[in-house]
């Protein structure tokens, strides 16, 4: 199983994870694509093949539940500031 994909639908935009004082601590794209143990980190894309997160986590049951995914928006800003702080990497 070289290459995979798992076909989903969002489900909903801008779900928060909240810290223990109620600020907001990560936002996340919901998903019903599987996002099982070994595949989170994969691309999440749309019918055109455009990224639009990183499967992240589940929440529920191994298996089954709701799963999550980082938008793009916050990937790419991850990414800019990685690379600001390294610029050897743009290499």
């Amino acid at each position: 199983m070289a290459h995979t994909v798992t076909e989903g639908i969002v489900s909903a935009k801008e779900r928060f994870v909240f810290d223990d004082k109620g600020v907001v601590a990560q936002e996340f794209l919901q998903t019903d694509a599987a996002v099982n143990p070994g595949n989170s980190g994969g691309a999440l894309v749309d019918d055109r093949g455009r990224l639009v997160g990183i499967n992240t986590a589940i929440f529920g049951q191994q298996y089954q539940g709701i799963s999550f995914a980082l938008p793009v928006k916050r990937v790419r800003a991850v990414y800019d500031e990685i690379l600001g702080q390294y610029p050897d990497l743009k290499k």
